[in-house]
């Protein structure tokens, strides 16, 4: 499952790499792996457990994601977004605030691996097997970010993490997937209206029971 879904608003954000940065080292394999999750038209509904850093101590939450086609939603407890893939446009509320607001960079993030933050370098580790069969690992990084991600050849996301680009690469979110279903909750959650409400099951609010 998506690692980036309890950041996922802070690094629309994250400044790009000046004019004076050197060239970004790029894995032509893991940049195929990132436009595979970028451009899948598989219909899915991912549901994952997140570890993540907040005032200073990890906390747990729930997470997903759900695709079909060129429609994608995420939601986390606090924020829920959706958008189209294709056309490159979408919406992000604030569950405490009820403020909805439109960014193409909503869907940048939202679909696949977040490509917002100017990536520096990527790398493709390698071929490894998970509870959903097989998923590639990379890594993409950025001016504050390490981000890794398992991606499955159908290009869902199924796990990864976030550390701090720095000497400490100080672990800051884990995400790992508990289950992953080709059918959606309902039919009618890419819509503007459908930001007013969770389609998560209560059962994926839960910690998992090996978590």
């Amino acid at each position: 499952m998506r690692p980036t879904t309890a950041l996922l608003l802070a690094s629309i954000t994250l400044a790009s790499c000046g004019a004076g940065d050197p060239a970004p080292k790029l894995s032509s394999e893991a940049e195929a792996v990132v436009a595979r999750s970028k451009t899948t038209q598989a219909t899915y509904a991912a549901y994952a457990w997140t570890k993540v850093e907040r005032d200073g101590r990890m906390v747990e939450e729930w997470s997903a994601e759900f695709h079909d086609g060129a429609k994608h939603r995420v939601e986390t407890p606090s924020h829920r977004l959706i958008a189209d893939c294709v056309a490159r446009v979408g919406k992000a509320l604030t569950v405490a605030t009820g403020e909805i607001y439109d960014d193409p960079k909503v869907a940048v993030a939202a679909c696949g691996v977040n490509t917002n933050p100017k990536t520096r370098a990527s790398a493709y580790l390698g071929s490894i097997q998970t509870p959903f069969g097989k998923a590639d690992r990379i890594t993409v990084t950025d001016a504050e970010v390490i981000r890794s991600y398992d991606i499955t050849s159908q290009g869902v996301i199924v796990g990864g993490t976030y550390r701090v680009n720095d000497e400490n690469k100080r672990l800051v979110l884990e995400a790992r997937a508990v289950a992953v279903e080709s059918m959606l909750p309902a039919a009618d959650m890419f819509d503007a209206q459908s930001l007013q409400k969770s389609f998560v099951p209560e059962r994926y609010k839960a910690p998992p029971a090996n978590p």
